[in-house]
């Protein structure tokens, strides 16, 4: 496949290097007689020989790189070929997108605000970010942890309100003690004005 590889291109990468480190030190006989075997090999894939052995050596290191190229490409069409049979280029390794299975529960939210003691309310949370597609701007969101911390950062949340998100259990039992307080407060005004 190499030499296929090599005489059906119809030239091969001529490196500057090989002026400054070869030819400048020949004559210029010496320089027509190794593009001659140069050019013969990549035409025939012959290596013809030559009486002169600076010439020889030059055109021995010249043509085991124009091998060693066309082995390099040789590689890349056998992995563009796989590639093209799988369905195209493997894709790089990108950034997970945040999928529906990543996004937080309202209970996570929850637990994640009353670890960090924080006022922000979990359900206004939840119904903000799946009302805009979970972005943040234009971006996805990549994490919502970072997001809960941005909204007690920025006071998202009225600080007035001192009561935390409270859950229904919660809830109901503020609300008896509030009835309780409320009941006993009637109680002592009533005691007080009879």
């Amino acid at each position: 496949m190499l030499k296929e590889i090599i005489t059906s291109k119809a030239g091969f990468p001529f490196y500057t290097d090989y002026w400054k480190s070869y030819f400048c030190k020949m004559t210029g006989e010496q320089v027509k007689e190794c593009l001659r075997i140069i050019f013969h090999f990549n035409e025939t894939f012959e290596i013809l020989e030559s009486g002169d052995l600076a010439i020889e050596m030059v055109t021995t290191t010249i043509i085991g790189n124009i091998k060693r190229d066309a082995e390099k490409r040789t590689k890349q069409i056998t992995a563009n070929k796989n590639n093209g049979s799988k369905g195209g280029r493997p894709p790089k390794n990108s950034k997970p997108k945040i999928t529906k299975s990543v996004l937080p529960t309202l209970q996570e939210v929850y637990d994640y605000c009353q670890e960090r003691k924080n006022f922000v309310n979990p359900q206004k949370f939840m119904d903000h970010y799946q009302s805009n597609g979970w972005k943040v701007g234009k971006n996805s969101m990549k994490d919502w942890k970072a997001a809960v911390r941005k909204w007690e950062e920025n006071s998202f949340e009225n600080k007035s309100n001192t009561t935390q998100f409270l859950t229904p259990d919660q809830r109901r039992r503020q609300n008896n003690i509030n009835s309780s307080l409320e009941f006993l407060i009637k109680t002592n005004g009533d005691k007080n004005a009879g």
